[in-house]
């Protein structure tokens, strides 16, 4: 009886010193490896190259209490403000801003032709055209 008391302090004794080391190499933040083949990181478990907790599935990660953006389409509103004629070099006055022939207003309007009276405008598309005064919506 006596020696199996014995026994069960000495297990107990050198699972607590395997405790208390493998405690002092983790705040150290020294790598002590779990077992053979496992390496193990602050963020992630690995087993031979395959990280853990990482989903090809992105939607996993969306919140689930935040609905989903619904998607909005936004109109341009377009305005010829006026038109400076030169046969040489127009120019002319879109929403505040001054383009010449060539020139785009956003990444999809384009200015074509320059006329005393009108520009005629690319959406990629199709040309349209736009007198002074005149204001048109584009998706």
């Amino acid at each position: 009886m006596q020696s199996k008391k014995i026994i069960l302090l000495i297990v107990l004794g050198i699972a607590a010193i395997i405790s208390l080391t493998r405690g002092i190499f983790v705040s150290s933040g020294k790598k002590m490896p779990i077992q053979p083949g496992i390496e193990s990181s602050k963020n992630n478990l690995s087993i031979s190259g395959v990280r853990r907790g990482a989903s090809k599935f992105t939607s996993w990660y969306r919140n689930p209490f935040v609905p989903k953006a619904k998607e909005v389409k936004v109109e341009l509103r377009i305005v010829l403000n006026g038109i400076v004629w030169d046969a040489n070099k127009p120019v002319a006055m879109i929403n505040d801003k001054v383009l010449g022939m060539g020139e785009s207003l956003n990444d999809k309007i384009t200015v074509v032709q320059i006329k005393p009276d009108r520009v005629i405008l690319n959406n990629g598309e199709s040309d349209f055209e736009l007198k002074l005064g005149q204001s048109v919506s584009q998706p």
